[in-house]
């Protein structure tokens, strides 16, 4: 995500590099949505695809990698 930001990114364009966990960002389609109350305003819903390419591609491994290499070292997140 970091290299995404860094080549992609820039005045009006900011990639979240906060959002790594994607069990904390995507619901399985179908499931219930039931964070908190259920209240007029935020109700309980079920996730669902709301609008989605007709063609979609799949990025290989191999160029993930190769994007992630081109992150200079001095601005990778240690692990």
């Amino acid at each position: 995500l970091q290299a995404v930001d860094l080549y992609l990114g820039d005045t009006v364009v900011k990639v979240d590099c906060g959002v790594y966990n994607a069990a904390r960002i995507w619901k399985v389609y179908g499931t219930l949505a039931a964070k908190g109350d259920n209240t007029a305003d935020r109700p309980h819903r079920l996730a669902t695809l709301m609008e989605f390419p007709k063609r979609q591609k799949v990025a290989p491994h191999k160029l993930l990698e190769r994007l992630a290499a081109m992150l200079p070292k001095e601005l990778r997140a240690s692990k």
